[in-house]
């Protein structure tokens, strides 16, 4: 299992949330920590193919790791600051991580491929389950209400207009065949 494979499998997992599909299962809320370990395990087996953190990479690295410690000490500074840390280990974190195992473990143009295409499969499947609950639980005032482990249809449509310029790319690409083109545009 390349580390790439490990961490574009973690992303999905993220991205797709099936923890939270049905009721509490304490199996299920185990899922990210398995997506941790699994690449974590991929990077002891292929220590040859992780990418090092290069001069020209360390100085946004720095800044992010900066603008990371900011965030956590303006949390400090709220009124709630238990409730406040709880999203930004609950939600920031997790991008953090996401970040830096991407950092490490992307190493080649393939491996950026892969991480597109897993955007575009992950935002695919949140528009098949938010068509799926808007034909089944219909419409309340003419809108819809959530979408699929995304509670707001505004995270389905951010999703949407990050992942389709991926999608995008062998429709527009010179070296693409006429299967990749096609599917590009479907």
């Amino acid at each position: 299992l390349h580390p790439a494979n490990a961490l574009c499998f973690m992303v999905l997992l993220m991205t797709l949330r099936p923890w939270e599909i049905g009721p509490v299962n304490p199996l299920l809320t185990l899922i990210p920590r398995f997506g941790v370990t699994l690449c974590a395990f991929s990077w002891l087996l292929h220590p040859k193919q992780v990418s090092r953190l290069t001069p020209g990479n360390r100085r946004a690295v720095l800044f992010l790791v900066a603008f990371s410690g900011w965030l956590l000490l303006t949390a400090l500074r709220t009124p709630s600051i238990t409730e406040t840390l709880g999203r930004w280990f609950e939600v920031y974190f997790k991008d953090l991580s996401i970040f830096g195992l991407a950092l490490f473990l992307i190493e080649s143009e393939r491996s950026v491929r892969e991480l597109q295409l897993t955007l575009v499969v992950s935002s695919l499947s949140l528009m098949s389950a938010g068509i799926y609950h808007f034909f089944s639980a219909g419409l309340t005032e003419g809108r819809l209400i959530s979408s699929g482990t995304l509670g707001d249809p505004n995270d389905v449509g951010a999703l949407i207009v990050m992942a389709l310029p991926f999608a995008l790319v062998p429709a527009f690409e010179k070296k693409s065949g006429a299967f990749a083109k096609t599917a590009g545009l479907i």
